[in-house]
């Protein structure tokens, strides 16, 4: 068996494609976009760029060529940084977060023909062309007949049906995924069925590792929301901010200066504390290295 180098038999070096993140800004969103301005000017106002900015119009005949340019390039340094911020924060994406059915996914077209037809029926500018070819292939008949409150509670009933099976998105994968195997074997398309199995296998060992690394990554603790105290008068507990605060703050005090209370190091107090010091550069600590220190009488045996 020969082994050939690919680069050998092409002449280059294959570049491995990768699918291109998807954009976050999308122009076409009126809430997407308005975020993004927002967004947008608050950084730059938080980065400083509108006084600068006007001095720079304003002043820029006064500075010499490299001042001038130094400045335009810190001001447009800035105004990249807020853009890419801007463009981060401007809307979430959701893809991959959720197995893909058609049990679940028949859901989701369906609010969505619902959300079009209540902002349709508020004025807003939605094709009566695009409601009728999604609700078409959302299984709707005759959306543009329901009203504005029918639209609501059917599109509400729609989200109260996604919400209770989207726990079920596994198995609703795996029984689509089973069902296109059969399908595929029953036709008799022998390596349609072979590569749905391994989408399986694929997908089955990707599910493992994910729980795998799940449980064995380091857990985080949520935050504190109320805490007991022992006081002299029993114990005590706290629930508001200020007083888990307070509480907290006298646990760790107590805690982190134990050494230096009076059941703490002999070290840190009394005769041992003059003799040795908190350096333990004295001649006292060179002697205890020798064991020919002669340690005051109250001194316990631990010490």
């Amino acid at each position: 068996m020969a082994l050939w180098v690919l680069m050998s038999l092409i002449g280059s070096q294959v570049h491995k494609i990768v699918r291109p993140a998807a954009r976050k800004l999308n122009s076409d969103i009126p809430g997407c976009r308005d975020r993004y301005n927002e967004l947008l000017l608050e950084q730059l106002q938080r980065l400083g760029v509108p006084g600068p900015l006007l001095q720079l119009y304003t002043g820029g005949h006064l500075l010499s060529d490299a001042q001038y340019d130094e400045r335009k390039e810190a001001l447009d340094r800035a105004r990249s940084q807020a853009m890419r911020y801007a463009e981060d924060h401007c809307r979430k994406l959701r893809m991959g977060e959720v197995d893909f059915s058609p049990a679940l996914t028949i859901w989701t077209k369906r609010m969505e023909v619902w959300e079009l037809v209540r902002r349709w029926r508020r004025g807003g500018r939605v094709s009566k062309t695009t409601i009728r070819r999604r609700a078409k292939a959302a299984g709707i008949e005759h959306p543009l007949l329901a009203t504005e409150t029918e639209a609501d509670a059917r599109h509400a009933e729609c989200e109260k049906q996604y919400r209770s099976n989207k726990p079920r998105a596994p198995e609703f994968r795996q029984q689509f995924l089973q069902q296109q195997r059969d399908d595929a074997d029953d036709s008799g398309e022998t390596k349609r069925a072979k590569a749905i199995e391994m989408l399986i296998a694929k997908e089955r060992s990707r599910r493992t590792w994910r729980e795998v690394k799940i449980a064995l990554k380091k857990q985080r603790a949520g935050s504190v929301s109320h805490v007991q105290e022992v006081t002299d008068e029993g114990v005590r507990e706290h629930s508001e901010r200020a007083d888990v605060e307070a509480a907290v703050m006298r646990e760790n005090t107590k805690r982190f200066l134990l050494t230096y209370s009076d059941h703490g190091s002999q070290f840190l107090r009394g005769q041992l504390l003059e003799d040795v010091g908190f350096l333990a550069t004295t001649e006292a600590a060179e002697q205890i290295l020798r064991g020919t220190y002669d340690p005051p009488a109250d001194t316990d045996g631990y010490t």
